[in-house]
């Protein structure tokens, strides 16, 4: 069977914690950018998928009332879920899942603790799930981990890292004894090729996780996020210079195969305008 994975980091501030506290500007940085156009762009973009993803992932979908928009939007057929038992005092944590299928247990999510800089406003962390999709039973485990800031890179990635192993990896070892097909998606924040990567990708195979883009045969790249070719980015932030590879879907091998991966650039409005900063990740596997 076919199972096809869609994991998008959208920058939908509209009605959100920080953009009401920041003013839509914070740290110097626009938050908000035609979010509402872009915010009907999303759902019709998302609508009009063929053959619809068994599994949509969404990040920085910061409030409630965006998130419940874009979950009664999607066609019939999908189940979501969105965590909503944030501290009065943060903002969401931003994901939306869908499935098309249904949730066989409860959904959970954990907090990251420790979040550091403009993540602090936040309550970014881990949802987890088991769904029944066809005749497949799957774990799915979404997550959107801690941003790096300018001049603050080493300090940022040293938190990630120990937010990661102390929750992340955490849910991961808890489903160890899954053994159907096992997904972990999200904006990691974390660049492909760096030394970052390269220890987050060891600890995942030490779990029997690989990179499914990698295993995509002559896939390219794989840039998420690419300054020089999408217009929003230099609004929200004008350090980004370079091209990157920062949002994933990890699989285990041992359930299941990549078919094709690729990143989807026509995600734009009727206008044009990029839908996002980032491009979606869509990733088919043989399950």
């Amino acid at each position: 069977m076919d199972l096809t994975i869609l994991s998008y980091n959208t920058h939908l501030f509209l009605d959100s914690l920080a953009a009401r506290a920041a003013g839509a500007r914070k740290a110097g940085e626009l938050l908000l950018h035609q979010d509402e156009a872009r915010l009907h762009g999303l759902m019709a973009r998302l609508s009009a998928l063929a053959p619809p993803p068994a599994i949509i992932g969404l990040s920085e979908v910061w409030a409630h009332s965006v998130s419940d928009r874009i979950r009664e939007s999607l066609p019939v057929g999908y189940e979501t879920f969105r965590f909503s038992g944030e501290p009065w005092h943060k903002g969401s944590c931003g994901l939306v899942l869908g499935v098309r299928g249904r949730f066989v247990d409860p959904c959970g999510f954990l907090n990251y603790e420790g979040l550091i800089e403009s993540d602090s406003w936040s309550a970014k962390g881990v949802v987890y799930a088991k769904a029944a999709i066809g005749d497949r039973k799957v774990l799915i485990v979404q997550t959107h981990a801690q941003a790096s800031y300018v001049g603050k890179e080493k300090v940022c990635e040293a938190a990630r890292r120990r937010q990661l192993q102390a929750t992340l990896f955490k849910v991961l070892d808890e489903e160890a004894d899954f053994l159907g097909p096992a997904f972990l998606l999200g904006d990691l924040n974390i660049v492909a090729g760096s030394d970052d990567y390269r220890w987050f990708s060891t600890q995942m195979a030490a779990r029997g996780y690989r990179d499914a883009w990698f295993a995509a045969e002559g896939a390219g790249p794989g840039y998420t996020y690419r300054p020089r070719h999408n217009s929003l980015i230099p609004l929200f932030d004008e350090t980004e210079t370079l091209d990157q590879r920062l949002d994933y879907i990890f699989y285990r091998p041992a359930a299941s195969t990549v078919r094709r991966a690729q990143v989807l650039t026509d995600f734009t409005t009727a206008r044009g305008l990029e839908l996002s900063d980032h491009e979606p990740l869509l990733v088919t596997f043989e399950v």
